[in-house]
């Protein structure tokens, strides 16, 4: 007996959905086995139900379910390693890592810089150059009214 899985992207694309990155390796296993066993139970079924050495259908889908849970293992597992090697891994943990420490270091920042923006005066040396003047202006206004008490 042969089993082919199309484990295509459309599918992968809808686990991923439902799955966070760390779970997506093994929700594609499981749903791959899934579709594995459905599809060797059917065959089997079909071709060895009617057979006399099988007592039942329970007998029939245990041993299945063994023998599949056995021969699937090991080519979904390297189907999943390959589209999830070490370095895809890496990638995608090097640029969520990327993300979060550039947001985290832009929040810093921001906020520092709203810190600094409080302390910080912009106006011209005009603007400067009169407001001296204004308050010179009142310290005389003050001495003359004073003198003249």
């Amino acid at each position: 007996m042969k089993i082919e899985l199309n484990i295509d992207e459309a599918k992968i694309l809808e686990l991923a959905e439902t799955h966070s990155m760390n779970e997506l390796p093994n929700a594609i296993f499981y749903e791959a086995k899934r579709q594995g066993i459905e599809l060797a139970v059917k065959e089997i079924k079909e071709k060895l139900i009617e057979k006399s050495y099988y007592s039942g259908t329970e007998n029939l889908y245990s041993e299945v379910r063994d023998y599949l849970y056995k021969q699937i293992e090991g080519k979904i597992k390297e189907v999943v390693e390959s589209k999830f090697g070490e370095k895809n891994i890496e990638s995608i943990v090097g640029r969520q890592f990327e993300k979060v420490f550039t947001e985290w270091i832009e929040k810093k920042v921001y906020e520092r810089l709203e810190q600094i923006k409080k302390d910080i005066f912009i106006g011209s040396s005009g603007e400067l150059k009169a407001e001296e003047d204004a308050r010179e202006q009142a310290h005389q206004d003050e001495l003359e009214a004073m003198k003249g008490e």
